[in-house]
């Protein structure tokens, strides 16, 4: 999974200038943070992380599976040369509803998601604090606009016990 989802940051995504409205800010409604549920971790392990996004009222964030043809799914990967590997993403239950900006059917978040991810931490990790970049691409919509995917770094530092 981290291949792909690292090969997408790098290719990039063009935006569609009509996405975003000439002459509107360019805001942040997505608010990102993280939290381990288990700590320490253990060296040869795995430990769940649930990552943590924020919703300005209004927008929307669209789910990690949507038709393609439509708006950039959320994907969630870790930065290369992190310790841990990404084993799995879950997502608590998406609405579904009709997209007026996208003029289709979709899965998305409104107020908040939250994304559990399970992380596996490699056997010959040394004991101590290991820093974590979390990498969050998302697009988000209101019911006006669309702004083009985007890529967040979401920092987590997780402790690391020898086995």
């Amino acid at each position: 999974m981290r291949p792909l989802f690292h090969a997408a940051l790098c290719i990039g995504f063009a935006a569609s200038p009509s996405l975003l409205q000439a002459g509107s800010t360019d805001p942040e409604p997505v608010r990102w943070t993280t939290s381990a549920t288990q700590t320490p971790a253990r060296a040869g392990k795995t430990i769940n992380v649930v990552l943590h996004a924020d919703i300005q009222a209004g927008w929307h964030l669209y789910a990690l599976n949507e038709p393609d043809g439509g708006p950039h799914a959320t994907e969630i990967g870790v930065a290369q040369g992190d310790i841990p590997d990404l084993l799995s993403a879950s997502e608590n239950p998406p609405v579904e509803r009709y997209d007026t900006v996208m003029a289709r059917r979709l899965r998305f978040h409104l107020d908040h998601a939250d994304f559990n991810l399970q992380l596996s931490i490699p056997a010959d990790t040394p004991a101590g604090p290991h820093t974590v970049h979390l990498l969050a691409r998302f697009q988000a919509c209101s019911d006006k606009l669309c702004l083009p995917p985007r890529t967040r770094s979401i920092t987590t530092v997780l402790p690391v016990q020898a086995v």
